[in-house]
């Protein structure tokens, strides 16, 4: 009975495909919630700033076109998550030799990277499905994703993939 009156309080619309769009969505922003919250780090950061962490603590240096294609943002977006975090001391940018190519890092890896506290986090908010429940669900949100990418790159202009 409960679950059906959670479902019921986004799930108003004629369209299966808005309702389906709109749980989606909710269930992105929850469980964002939940990772903001229930992260134990010091400083806690939102969401979108602690995935470039993450990215930055995997790959050591990443240019904003590559959050732009991680994060899904337009260019300014990006730009203003990259300066607040500059200057709150998180990141530092840094011109390449010989290029003018911005590249960006962590000021302090070991205080803003724990991968294994990100999993954590994630383990919690996945242990409500089965192994095979995340297997399936993860395909389906994969070929969505492409499928999506797809349309966004042939009927739009302006693509963060292309």
């Amino acid at each position: 009975m409960f679950l059906e009156l959670l479902v019921k309080d986004y799930d108003i619309f004629d369209s299966d495909s808005y309702n389906l769009l709109t749980a989606l969505v909710r269930t992105e922003r929850i469980a964002n919630r939940y990772a903001e919250k229930s992260t134990i780090r010091s400083p806690q950061i939102p969401h979108d700033q602690q995935y470039i962490c993450d990215i930055l603590g995997i790959f050591k240096t990443s240019t904003r076109s590559d959050f732009v294609r991680f994060l899904i943002r337009e260019p300014s977006s990006v730009a203003q998550i990259l300066g607040r975090m500059e200057e709150k001391g998180y990141i530092r940018k840094e011109t390449l030799p010989g290029t003018r190519k911005l590249v960006f890092s962590l000021i302090e890896p070991e205080k803003l990277f724990n991968i294994g506290e990100t999993d954590r986090v994630c383990n919690n908010i996945f242990s409500g499905l089965t192994q095979s429940e995340q297997d399936q669900l993860k395909n389906l949100l994969d070929k969505l994703f492409i499928s999506v990418k797809d349309r966004l790159e042939t009927e739009h202009y302006s693509s963060p993939f292309s």
